[in-house]
């Protein structure tokens, strides 16, 4: 007598179930471990951990050559094996861009490159004469009076910037010729170069008893960003509060680099010296 065993619909139902379960966890382990920058290496029959090299550069779309093989364009990211990479970014017109960087396995590398032109574009600030030009203290912008203009709207304070320009100029105007003539003015800037003070210093003439002399007569704190409004307010009596906080500004952002220094040479710097800048 013949008898045919049927399975039990449960138990498929639940090794099934099980299946599914192995496979979403299965799954998963292979997502994180793929996020995390492991790739098969069919050589070894393994997952083999790999870091990510970012690559940019201004101007884009410039050639990558990593350990004298070209690989990609910019802008890209390249999975890696770790180990240390020499890096070039070459475009045409540009002078070439070279580094060696260490990939280390699931860390992330940015490689940042600005390319400058072989020849260099130029541009004339302005076509009139430029007054009383002012450098600020980490030497990026420049300050300086446009007067002689036919246009008497555009005569007045600008801000030149000397970084971040390698293919034109930024010239931005922050205040007019008008009711003050800013090339009379003395220009001192703020730690952050966000502030400008315009002091106006007049001459006291010569007595009797006394030689001649000068005074301030008014000053202006401006913003640097953008125009500034016409009505401007004195902060002739907020000077000395102004200059001693920026003063202060300034102490913080020298300390990091004064500490590279002997003591003897710090106690100069600090108490011995006036206006210390790096």
């Amino acid at each position: 007598m013949n008898r045919t065993v049927s399975g039990n619909p449960k138990s498929r139902r639940l090794l099934i179930n099980l299946l599914i379960v192995l496979f979403l966890i299965a799954g998963t382990f292979v997502a994180i471990q793929f996020a995390k920058g492991y790739r098969p290496n069919l050589q070894n029959r393994s997952l083999s951990g790999t870091g990510l090299l970012s690559v940019t550069s201004y101007p884009k779309s410039a050639r990558v050559i990593i350990n004298d093989k070209l690989t990609t364009v910019t802008d890209d990211k390249l999975y890696l094996l770790p180990g240390n990479y020499n890096v070039k970014i070459e475009k045409d017109g540009f002078h070439p861009w070279i580094k060696t960087f260490p990939i280390k396995n699931e860390l992330v590398t940015a490689s940042d490159a600005r390319l400058f032109p072989i020849i260099t574009a130029t541009s004339p600030l302005t076509f009139y004469q430029v007054r009383n030009a002012a450098l600020n203290t980490d030497g990026t912008r420049i300050a300086y009076v446009l007067k002689d203009s036919p246009q008497d709207i555009t005569n007045g304070l600008y801000i030149h910037s000397l970084s971040g320009n390698l293919l034109g100029s930024s010239n931005v105007q922050i205040a007019e010729n008008s009711p003050r003539d800013f090339s009379q003015a003395l220009f001192v800037w703020s730690p952050d170069s966000s502030q400008i003070l315009a002091i106006f210093i007049d001459k006291v003439p010569a007595t009797k008893n006394s030689k001649q002399s000068e005074k301030i007569s008014s000053a202006y704190l401006l913003s640097t960003k953008g125009m500034n409004s016409r009505t401007m307010s004195d902060v002739t009596l907020r000077l000395p509060l102004i200059i001693s906080e920026w003063q202060d500004q300034f102490s913080k952002l020298n300390l990091p680099t004064l500490n590279l220094y002997p003591k003897y040479m710090i106690d100069i710097l600090t108490k011995n010296s006036t206006n210390v800048y790096f």
